[in-house]
């Protein structure tokens, strides 16, 4: 049986805000399919990233739409540059 690949937090944190930069403003639910993550792990990380202002959220009558914020997207480009890096070293 193969060994299974567990994705690191930076990957994980890229992955959701590429998603919000490309596909736009979703509910955390549809998130979780993109990111192919459980809504219980999603929402701390998606609680911390609103609290240091690079995600940002908009209630849409029934449902909370979460959005990237400029912060995010600059924030974003740092992230994958230090993903690409630590790939490029073979530490991940």
């Amino acid at each position: 049986m193969p060994r299974r690949r567990y994705r690191s937090r930076l990957s994980v944190l890229v992955e959701i805000l590429r998603v919000l930069k490309q596909v736009g403003p979703m509910p955390a639910t549809r998130l979780c399919k993109y990111v192919n993550m459980p809504y219980d792990r999603l929402k701390l990380i998606i609680v911390s990233l609103e609290k240091n202002m690079i995600i940002s959220a908009r209630d849409t009558g029934k449902s909370r739409v979460y959005y990237i914020t400029e912060k995010g997207l600059k924030e974003l480009d740092k992230l994958e540059k230090a993903l690409d890096i630590i790939v490029k070293l073979g530490l991940s």
